[in-house]
């Protein structure tokens, strides 16, 4: 859905490199039979992650094989096989999309409020094919996923000023699918996980969205939190402001250690290749991504100090 969640490729080794793309495709196939062909243009990095982390949790061992497909038909690309966690992803990616678009029409306006009605009949065959697989537990899911989608539309069309309420919430949603269905300890491990995820990609979601949203005048946590402190305006350009950019990714790394540290006690004797991808995305890719983002809205001569 956002795609920041997403490993630093140069310090991957070969042999994880390739089982971190065997489980995006994976991903992919498993989102064209569980949601539907036209799903897979949802498919996102955040999944993948997802999808390597509800390995871990079950103890189950990805199985690779190679086959083409539409998006590669003239060679034979490695995915991992059909699999219940493969297969959760999926129906998971459906419910949140579905939701997302509920909550556009709602509250967007203009090109993207268009975009949320031309893909409101998709999402919702997405979420109906997905219902057909899908557990009570995960059906149950659906209704709390949507009721937090809610509440958080809510916060923020009242003009919400505490960010950290706001990544809570959104948090707690993705705390939620990451923990559901699963035995007890590896539930509570994936809850905090996916809340300390969760919250990180709020808060950066807001941030790559801070300078067009503060042009249009439309609601943006950060702005909420900071005001116009949170902007630098030089003439007609709006940037990022170095004092808050200093001040969010500090606070955000420090906020990334929880799920990193509860990530760990899923790694132990786990999958090694499959760790190595995890501690990547928490160690390095993670912390990338939101450089990059910082980097992208911040005035060019302002960069250096950010690092």
């Amino acid at each position: 859905m956002f795609g920041y969640v997403k490993p630093y490729i140069p310090e991957l080794k070969v042999r994880e490199h390739e089982l971190y793309r065997a489980l995006y495709c994976g991903l992919c196939r498993a989102m064209g039979s569980e949601t539907g062909t036209l799903s897979r243009f949802t498919l996102s990095y955040d999944f993948a992650f997802l999808s390597a982390v509800r390995f871990l949790a079950t103890g189950n061992v990805p199985v690779a094989d190679k086959k083409t497909c539409m998006a590669h038909p003239l060679k034979k690309r490695t995915y991992i096989k059909d699999s219940e966690e493969l297969r959760y992803c999926a129906r998971v990616s459906a419910l949140l999309t579905e939701g997302k678009v509920r909550d556009d029409l709602a509250d967007e306006s203009g090109i993207k409020k268009l975009r949320a009605l031309l893909a409101r009949p998709e999402a919702s065959y997405m979420v109906r094919k997905a219902k057909k697989n899908c557990s009570d537990s995960e059906n149950s899911l659906k209704d709390s996923i949507n009721a937090s989608l809610s509440r958080l539309s809510e916060l923020e069309v009242s003009g919400c000023d505490s960010l950290d309420t706001l990544a809570e919430v959104f948090g707690d949603i993705c705390g939620e699918f990451c923990s559901a269905c699963l035995p007890e300890r590896e539930s509570r491990i994936c809850r905090e996980i996916g809340r300390g995820v969760g919250r990180f990609i709020y808060v950066t979601d807001a941030l790559d969205d801070l300078r067009d949203d503060f042009k249009k005048h439309r609601f943006n946590p950060v702005l909420s939190l900071y005001g116009d402190s949170a902007v630098e305006v030089c003439g007609n350009e709006v940037y990022l402001s170095r004092a808050v950019a200093e001040s969010m990714k500090t606070s955000m790394l420090l906020d990334l250690k929880r799920p990193a540290a509860s990530a760990e006690l899923l790694m132990d004797g786990g999958h090694p290749e499959l760790c190595a991808i995890v501690r990547n995305i928490f160690y390095l890719g993670m912390p990338n991504t939101l450089q990059e983002t910082i980097e992208k809205h911040t005035k060019k001569e302002l960069q250096n100090t950010n690092h």
